[in-house]
């Protein structure tokens, strides 16, 4: 059943406006300067606001302003105005008069609150948007998705949790603000590792509205990460057949193709994504990843630089730089690039891993040696970064050291027999035989047929009767 009286308040509200525009645009054209009543004055600005026009809101604000001096309403409306440019010590000394007047409704708690993030005052802003939500009697949902951004960056993962699934259990009708909310709320979950929580809660979602682009899409995300890329690819497309404008749900189809190593077609869902919005650096550094995947490292080159004209603190372009300069074996300016990711991200270990690579072709051990102690502070388990830094010890004569980081390893990597068989390659490949045959019969324990990732990095090991005899008894 259609609810009828909604139906005509939405007809009168919308011939209210009309009237009031026709009103307005006849007095501007007559030149004769128009008159309206404080709350129709309010109407004109909610409704330029609505439809982003905000020279015009200004304009409405400023006669508000001329005809009703004391009306916290568009004071508040001049300061929201100047934080939407910025111009935050203006806002904060205009919203100030409300303050000598004594009056602190709701928004003048959720400007503060602005002027606050605004200034990289999490904590304080925290505060401000707190006491807007109690005085809405925890009902807003536009001070919730604002404190759902704060807690994420504030590391309170479960309380931006909280909020984003608050905003999308309000019936609001704002889909830039449950867009929102759905971001946070995903990378709430992403920093909580918890991502059977983050499918189930998409899943609930898209049974309740089963043509939401955005929680398809967001789901998709979450499949890929746990390896699931045939359903990853399924929700994508679920999501660009609703609404094809989702230039991210292109990136992160993207990515999926990229998981499953078809970087053809990567490339085409980047540049279908690069289409919709072309100057957004996440996707002008997808497709420079696919460019430099292919090997056509000029074309990276320059999509990676665009990238870092519209963003310089972009690390993973200036990883994908240093990527496209190790193939061309420029060591030195890829070193370059890779400590650049890594000072901008110092949290992901596959920059300092390359940089240590990189260093190691250099000879300049010493960078390499802390590069990869960074890798192993991160990921303790890290099998590469571990055989690496064992392969660099051998290398300047330290065998203690190196056989002490990779006896560290085997608890940590217990049940992943590819870090057993690189183990033996290695003691083989610098010549501790005895050691090397014992970690092979581990290996061969935990996967038998996994052989060939030993004999591939240690070839050597074909010539030698113990291991070929070893080898054969478990084929």
């Amino acid at each position: 059943m259609f609810d009828d009286d909604e139906d005509d308040d939405a007809q009168s509200s919308d011939e209210y406006i009309t009237e009031l525009l026709e009103r307005y645009h006849s007095s501007v054209a007559k030149g004769v300067t128009p008159f309206f009543m404080e709350d129709e004055l309010s109407c004109l600005c909610d409704y330029f606001l609505e439809i982003q026009d905000l020279d015009q809101e200004q304009v409405m604000v400023e006669m508000g302003r001329n005809l009703y001096p004391e009306s916290n309403f568009f004071l508040i409306r001049q300061a929201n105005l100047l934080l939407d440019r910025e111009l935050v010590d203006e806002a904060e000394a205009l919203i100030g008069q409300l303050r000598d007047n004594g009056e602190q409704d709701i928004e003048f708690y959720r400007v503060h609150g602005r002027i606050q993030l605004l200034r990289g005052e999490w904590v304080k802003a925290e505060g401000y948007l707190k006491t807007t939500l109690a005085l809405s009697g925890n009902t807003d949902a536009l001070t919730m998705g604002i404190l759902a951004g704060v807690y994420n960056t504030l590391g309170q993962y479960a309380e931006a949790l909280k909020m984003a699934n608050q905003v999308l259990m309000e019936p609001a009708e704002d889909d830039e603000l449950r867009e929102r909310a759905m971001l946070d709320m995903a990378m709430a979950y992403q920093e909580m590792g918890d991502i059977d929580g983050a499918i189930s809660r998409y899943q609930q979602i898209i049974d309740e509205e089963p043509y939401n682009a955005h929680a398809w899409q967001f789901l998709g995300t979450f499949y890929n990460d746990t390896g699931l890329f045939e359903m990853a690819l399924k929700a994508f497309d679920y999501a660009i057949t609703i609404d094809s404008s989702i230039s991210l749900a292109h990136y992160h189809q993207g990515l999926t193709y990229l998981n499953l190593k078809d970087v053809d077609k990567a490339y085409e869902s980047m540049r279908e994504g690069l289409q919709l919005n072309p100057s957004d650096p996440i996707l002008l550094c997808g497709v420079g990843i696919c460019h430099e995947k292919k090997g056509e490292f000029t074309e990276a080159r320059k999509f990676f630089g665009e990238t870092l004209a519209a963003e310089p603190t972009y690390a993973d372009a200036w990883y994908g730089l240093g990527n496209c300069e190790r193939n061309s074996r420029q060591f030195a300016r890829a070193a370059e690039h890779f400590r650049k990711a890594a000072e901008l991200d110092p949290t992901e270990e596959n920059y300092w891993f390359s940089l240590a690579e990189v260093c190691m072709e250099l000879r300049e051990l010493k960078t390499a040696e802390s590069a990869l102690e960074k890798v192993l502070a991160l990921n303790p388990a890290s099998l590469g970064g571990r055989l690496l830094l064992a392969e660099l010890y051998f290398n300047i004569g330290d065998s203690l050291n190196a056989q002490v980081v990779l006896a560290e390893g085997e608890e940590l990597n217990a049940d992943n027999s590819l870090f057993f068989y690189l183990q033996a390659a290695c003691y083989l490949n610098n010549g501790l035989r005895t050691d090397a045959l014992q970690t092979l019969q581990t290996a061969l324990d935990l996967e038998p047929g996994g052989f060939d990732a030993f004999l591939d990095a240690a070839p050597g090991a074909r010539r030698l009767k113990s291991f070929v005899t070893l080898i054969n008894k478990y084929r």
